[in-house]
């Protein structure tokens, strides 16, 4: 890194799966899938959710992964003629690198020179 300005930090502000989809892994696939994307390929240092807390599922698939709550946001959304909250979630790539680093790794990280 030459000390450049450089964009480090990808965020996920929908994690939707089609109903009929549900509950058959196709979200946890994706999920891993774009993890490995964001840290193993792209090599980037963190990435974020933010999401609606009633939102279980996708939560679970988050922490599963290694996502950590950094936030709450009160009545955020409008749906239904209520309000929910929303959930703020963030994981590191020491993190990944911990968790899924030594098992999920399918290609290198590409050298520093290849972003510029």
């Amino acid at each position: 890194y030459d000390g450049g300005a450089t964009a480090d930090t990808v965020g996920l502000r929908h994690f939707i799966i089609d109903p009929e989809r549900w509950h058959t892994g196709l979200g946890w696939d994706a999920a891993l899938a774009l993890h490995r994307w964001i840290f193993d390929f792209m090599d980037l240092r963190l990435a974020y959710a933010i999401l609606p807390a009633d939102n279980a599922y996708a939560i679970r698939v988050l922490e599963r992964l290694g996502h950590e709550r950094f936030g709450l946001g009160h009545a955020v959304y409008y749906r239904d003629g209520g309000y929910a909250d929303q959930e703020h979630r963030i994981m590191s790539k020491d993190t990944w690198k911990a968790r899924w680093g030594e098992t999920e790794r399918e290609y290198e990280p590409l050298p520093a020179e290849a972003y510029r």
